[in-house]
Formats: structure tokens, C-alpha cells, sequence
């Protein structure tokens, strides 16, 4: 592979990993402007409040272990590397 071909898949890479954190970013954002209303209140949410945030933090630990697994398979794969 020409050293051409390696930037362009290094750009892509940088890419979706930008793509990535926005993307959990703003799920965050939404869990700290649907929290936020919730806390001030000073009584118990509704059943659909409390949904909505488990769904939101679900989603989000979803995103969080994948981005772990993928992480370890990274370290792996370099460490691997390093002596082919």
C-alpha cells in the first residue's frame, strides 16, 4: 500500500473518531438538559421521565463499551504488529 493510501485511511479514521464524540456528546448534552429539570423540581419524575433516562444512559454505556472493545482490539492488533 502506497504511503498515499495510509493518509487517506488515517484522515478517515480521524473522522469517525470526531464523528464518534459528537455523536456521544450531544447524547450527553441531552441527558444533562432532561436531568437538569428533573433535579430542580425537588419531587419524584414520572414514569416516562425516569424511561427516557434509562434509555438515554443505556444508549450510552452501549456506546461506551464499544468503544472499549474496540479500544483493547486496537492495543492488541499494535502490540501484535510490533513484532511482524
Amino acid at each position: 500500500m502506497s504511503l498515499g493510501g495510509i493518509n487517506v485511511w488515517r484522515a478517515r479514521c480521524v473522522d469517525f473518531v470526531r464523528d464518534g464524540c459528537d455523536h456521544l456528546r450531544s447524547t450527553q448534552g441531552k441527558i444533562g438538559a432532561f436531568g437538569a429539570p428533573m433535579a430542580e423540581a425537588g419531587e419524584v419524575p414520572g414514569l416516562e421521565q425516569v424511561a427516557e433516562m434509562e434509555r438515554l444512559q443505556a444508549y450510552l454505556m452501549n456506546n461506551y463499551c464499544i468503544d472499549f472493545v474496540l479500544l483493547v482490539v486496537a492495543v492488541v492488533a499494535m502490540a501484535v504488529a510490533r513484532y511482524l
